[in-house]
């Protein structure tokens, strides 16, 4: 926070109660960093195969209209992946899974529409062979057969978020099986869940039947964004369609505990923590009623699930939207459902920024963006941007393929994705190193140029790593890229810039400007892998950008190299590890 010296908005904090304040005074943010995970606890590096490409599998305009019904569909998405001889790590699958029960306030809204209790009954029916876990075919049912009730709805009735209710619909009959040929083609199998228990579920019944729901005046309740005829009319609707599970409670904890295990002895990977943050400020507790609970929720939700995981798998990931102080513990975070404009491109990259400020040191994208269809450009560019942070997933309401808009799109985004896989060791290596100083690996230039007061304000660039600039494009192919004090080379030209300066750049829609730092040393691995394996850092060409003499990279528990000599003459083999060295090269875009 800036209290006045440069922004006039903050004039005040409020809190409900006393609490321990403590102030970290440091001369570089990296430092105000370390100091909050020394307090709170350091984060650990996520799975070697979460830095590939993960590919959702989602459709949320309802279960007639989805190219994903089945489990036969997602392992033949998996198969024509691998066909394409496409690089990728996780296969995710959203609630296109799981079987949710009719809304009790849509039963009851249908009732004082006039509907009998025989023709609520019919619906219910109706959702249960075509919905499973979409309303929008049984919506589309009572347009057709009762389209003046239709109109109401869409004029009155609020339309709110998801439930989970850890069932699997007809469509997934044998989901053990389905996990084991995705293993078999390389993939790990992400899923998602949520803390929000819907009425009508065998999970409701359980958790309410022992008092382990949270609740307001005594009735299970949970806050969502609500929408009337596709307008938002309130961002914290109180609903009694769910249950949120009281995680202040140690039988609830391990309920749902017991919930996650039952999915990794089917043979997921890691577990998509979706939702968390709609739990009542007002809600009551089995600790009590105190509205600081809102902001500890999502990250003891988040703790339970990721702790679960490494305990059944001796590693973990989950992939959380929401979260307080301290979910920087359970890597990763997502900057959530923004809209598929420009707009939402930018929102999203300034919550990666946001977030490495905040000490959270991995983070990512809906690639393509979440709600809507974008145009080919655009999912290009965001695409060039997403593959370019710490973790990489397509994900939307709409095709987010790489093959799903057009062949020039295709070659482009493809070619990408080649990259990061290429500079998987580059990454990692800086993962590695960020733990030590306090630097994620994505983060606002402020945090390596703290005394260069142009860059405060910027939010549309981005170092990735120590070495590279990154300066994604939202509209169009020409932006200004400011470039801090010393020497960038233009990573596709080699042209030699000399920084402070402010450059006009133009960038066709295959190029994303990146610029590299003189002095750097980056490691790319030779093996052109479809999948993530430790064989990655053991192969390694490094371009050097000028006068470097020799090579250090740790790579975690992959090994370590130091004081590797430049020579580029031949190739080095330094224990299991092969090394190359090239001068910094002009690069062809895909």
């Amino acid at each position: 926070m800036d209290f006045g010296s440069r922004y006039l908005g903050v004039g005040e904090i409020v809190m409900p109660r006393e609490v321990d304040l403590y102030l970290i005074l440091f001369n570089r943010p990296n430092e105000a960093i370390k100091a909050l995970w020394e307090l709170t606890g350091y984060p650990e590096i996520p799975p070697l195969w979460s830095f590939g490409v993960w590919y959702s599998l989602w459709r949320d305009a309802g279960y007639v209209y989805s190219t994903y019904r089945t489990q036969d569909d997602v392992v033949k998405f998996a198969e024509e992946v691998r066909r394409r001889g496409l690089p990728g790590d996780v296969i995710h699958i959203d609630p296109i899974y799981t079987r949710r029960p009719f809304r009790e306030s849509l039963r009851l809204f249908l009732l004082r529409l006039g509907l009998s209790e025989g023709e609520v009954e019919e619906l219910v029916r109706y959702h249960e062979e075509n919905g499973r876990w979409s309303f929008r075919p049984v919506l589309d049912y009572i347009k057709s057969k009762w389209p003046d009730k239709f109109e109401t709805i869409l004029r009155e009735y609020p339309m709110t978020g998801q439930g989970c209710t850890f069932e699997w619909h007809g469509g997934f009959p044998r989901p053990s099986e389905m996990t084991a040929r995705l293993h078999e083609l390389g993939f790990k199998v992400s899923l998602w869940v949520n803390p929000y228990a819907p009425v009508g579920s065998r999970w409701f019944s359980e958790l309410n039947e022992k008092g382990l729901l949270v609740k307001v005046k005594g009735k299970p309740m949970v806050e969502m964004p609500a929408w009337i005829n596709g307008s938002l009319v309130d961002y914290r609707y109180l609903i009694t369609d769910f249950g949120a599970v009281d995680f202040t409670n140690d039988e609830a904890c391990r309920m749902y505990a017991d919930k996650i295990k039952e999915l990794l002895n089917l043979g997921i990977d890691a577990i998509k923590t979706d939702y968390g943050e709609g739990v009542p400020e007002q809600g009551e507790y089995y600790i009590g009623a105190d509205p600081c609970i809102h902001n500890l929720y999502p990250v003891i939700y988040n703790k339970v699930v990721y702790e679960t995981i490494k305990e059944t798998r001796g590693e973990a990931i989950v992939w959380g939207r929401s979260g307080g102080l301290g979910i920087h513990r359970y890597p990763i975070r997502w900057t959530g459902d923004p809209d598929s404009t420009p707009r939402g491109m930018a929102a999203s990259l300034r919550g990666v920024l946001s977030m490495a400020t905040s000490g959270v040191m991995y983070a990512s994208v809906d690639i393509g963006g979440y709600s809507g269809t974008p145009t080919p450009e655009l999912y290009v560019r965001w695409a060039q941007m997403g593959l370019l942070l710490s973790h990489s997933r397509f994900h939307g309401t709409t095709e987010r393929e790489p093959w799903s808009y057009g062949d020039k799109a295709y070659r482009i985004v493809s070619g990408f994705i080649r990259l990061r896989y290429s500079l998987i060791p580059y990454i990692y290596s800086q993962v590695v190193k960020g733990l030590r100083t306090g630097m994620p690996l994505v983060r606002p230039l402020v945090m390596d140029y703290p005394d260069d007061e142009s860059v405060r304000d910027i939010d549309d660039e981005y170092m990735f790593g120590e070495a590279m600039l990154v300066a994604p494009l939202f509209t169009g192919d020409e932006r200004t890229v400011y470039l801090p004090e010393g020497v960038w080379y233009d990573y596709w030209s080699g042209e030699v810039i000399r920084g402070p300066t402010t450059v006009r750049v133009k960038a066709p829609l295959n190029r994303i400007p990146i610029y590299v730092k003189d002095g750097a040393a980056i490691p790319y691995t030779r093996v052109k892998a479809l999948y993530l394996t430790p064989e990655v850092f053991h192969d390694l060409s490094v371009e050097a950008y000028g006068d470097v003499e020799t090579f250090s990279a740790d790579f975690g528990g992959y090994g370590r190299l130091e004081g590797v000599r430049v020579n580029y003459d031949k190739v080095q083999v330094i224990g299991d590890f092969k090394v190359s060295f090239t001068k910094a090269p002009r690069h062809e875009p895909p």
